[in-house]
């Protein structure tokens, strides 16, 4: 019942810091959690009882390998692999297809200052970054030994951009008070065919 949600599971994570983000993919729930200044975890919980997830234990992930930014955080599932944006270490790829064992699989060095956020839409992966504007990613077959391969950037539409959805051929990208529609049936090319403006802000 929407109207009366319930709580039927409390979970103690066990970790001194902050809950980040939360995804789902498959029959897996994915939690970003940062820890102090030493630490990011990944933790991934079986969702195949959906009231009652059982954790896969050993997904730490250090954050001097991560290299995750202290705030600011957000993750994307597609497939066997997860996307996180960072303030200063870029687009990190993991591969959780052993969810026991994630493993850096990806990266692309582009700084997104700020708390980006990030949408993973059928072959690309989208950023939407307050300093940078919207990046557009395209992830390649994962080949562990050589990561820095695996992330192309393909295109990218700036700005001051807060959060990105993506349908079909179309971004929905809120820019402050502004929410721009974007064509990216190319994209190599995104451009703006549409906006709204929220109400008073004319």
């Amino acid at each position: 019942n929407p109207n009366a949600p319930t709580a039927i599971r409390l979970y103690r994570l066990f970790v001194e810091g902050w809950l980040a983000g939360v995804k789902v993919g498959g029959e897996r729930l994915y939690l970003i959690l940062q820890a102090g200044t030493d630490w990011t975890y990944v933790k991934i919980f079986d969702l195949s009882d959906p009231v009652a997830p059982i954790p896969i234990e050993s997904s730490e992930l250090p954050m001097d390998v991560m290299k995750i930014s202290a705030y600011g955080l957000d993750l994307a599932v597609r497939d066997d692999q997860i996307y996180i944006p960072t303030a200063y270490h870029g687009l990190r790829m993991i591969d959780v297809s052993d969810p026991s064992r994630p493993l850096e699989a990806g990266f692309y060095n582009q700084d997104f200052e700020g708390y980006a956020k990030v949408i993973a839409a059928d072959d690309y992966v989208y950023v939407a970054a307050p300093e940078n504007g919207l990046y557009i990613f395209k992830p390649q077959p994962v080949d562990i030994p050589r990561p820095s391969l695996n992330v192309d950037l393909v295109g990218h539409f700036g700005g001051a951009a807060n959060t990105v959805l993506v349908q079909d051929d179309y971004a929905y990208v809120g820019f402050g008070p502004e929410m721009a529609i974007l064509d990216v049936s190319n994209p190599s090319a995104p451009h703006r065919i549409g906006y709204l403006v929220l109400p008073g802000q004319d």
